[in-house]
């Protein structure tokens, strides 16, 4: 998360050779892959994966990157079908790394609404800062009524 993702890759390759079977930890993988434009090997860690939120969730990711919005709209769409109602940040998550920002900002507020407790965790995953330089980051961040040390971005 800190933008470093070939070292990122490596730590996590040795997390991964300790605890093969975790699922959050191919899915953290199949993320870095992405950003270093390893689609195809993205992919190839999701496929593996028992979970269907996590598999569909990190599908939508991939798939955009890889840049066949027919399939990434079909995913996407699914993802929000299945689990809109309970899943608002990584909904959120989604349409920021896909620079969508008006729905993002739509979802972060519901998941604010709603109480969320995973929104701390994913206002701090890379394609949120698709988000930044938007005045609505700012506003959004102070919503959140945190600390003054609290360790977000604020433009």
């Amino acid at each position: 998360m800190l933008g470093d993702n070939e070292v990122a890759e490596d730590y996590l390759n040795k997390y991964i050779s300790f605890y093969p079977n975790r699922t959050i930890a191919r899915n953290i993988m199949a993320d870095i892959q992405i950003s270093l434009k390893k689609y195809d090997v993205a992919l190839s860690l999701v496929n593996r994966d028992a979970n269907p939120f996590w598999d569909l969730y990190v599908k939508c990711k991939a798939v955009y990157a890889k840049g066949d919005q027919k399939e990434a709209d079909m995913l996407f769409n699914e993802f929000i079908t299945e689990w809109g109602d309970e899943a608002w940040p990584n909904v959120a998550e989604v349409y920021a790394f896909r620079g969508e920002k008006d729905e993002a900002f739509k979802w972060l507020d519901l998941a604010l609404e709603n109480k969320d407790i995973t929104l701390l965790e994913i206002l701090n995953f890379p394609s949120m800062q698709n988000l930044w330089g938007d005045p609505r980051w700012n506003e959004f961040i102070n919503k959140l009524d945190l600390p003054d040390d609290h360790g977000f971005h604020l433009d």
